[in-house]
């Protein structure tokens, strides 16, 4: 009939056997040639004890299973969690240092005045994109810069460039 030392254990309602082949591995989760799983052959032979014992090591099973499951999904939303902080810290570095160098090129402390002066300049910048989702930023004061699809660094400003359209 198929059936498994867990089977057989389980039909004769020998539950410390039982016991005994779960400590040491058996599978009692392989049916037989009727179908059947040992926690089901101990239900249709009378020997209930057996079969709750069962259905109970099936759920640990199943729940162990879950566990170790999660257990790798973690730990790769672990790593790109860490992978996106890094990105997150090197950009961030990197406008700290765009920031740095700006302050250095003016003066040390702008007055109201100059602050005005660079939020005009920067109202004056133009971005456009081309047919080929290039595109170039300018200002009346530096280079254009030109980048596909991506982000564009200029003054401080981000600009981000995706599907032919920029967003400031």
């Amino acid at each position: 009939h198929g059936n498994t030392a867990a089977h057989v254990a389980t039909q004769h309602g020998h539950l410390t056997c039982l016991q005994t082949l779960v400590e040491y591995g058996a599978n009692v989760t392989i049916q037989n040639q009727d179908g059947e799983k040992p926690s089901q052959s101990a239900e249709r032979a009378g020997h209930t004890t057996c079969s709750r014992y069962l259905v109970v090591v099936e759920t640990c099973m199943s729940l162990a299973s879950q566990v170790v499951k999660l257990t790798k999904q973690l730990k790769e939303q672990t790593v790109e969690r860490v992978s996106l902080q890094n990105q997150l810290r090197y950009f961030l570095q990197d406008q700290a240092t765009e920031t740095s160098d700006l302050q250095s090129a003016g003066s040390s402390m702008p007055s109201e005045n100059g602050k005005k002066k660079q939020n005009a300049l920067n109202d004056q910048k133009m971005t456009s994109v081309n047919e080929n989702e290039s595109a170039t930023k300018c200002s009346a004061d530096s280079k254009p810069k030109t980048t596909t699809k991506g982000m564009l660094k200029q003054k401080g400003t981000v600009t981000l460039v995706t599907n032919s359209r920029i967003l400031n």
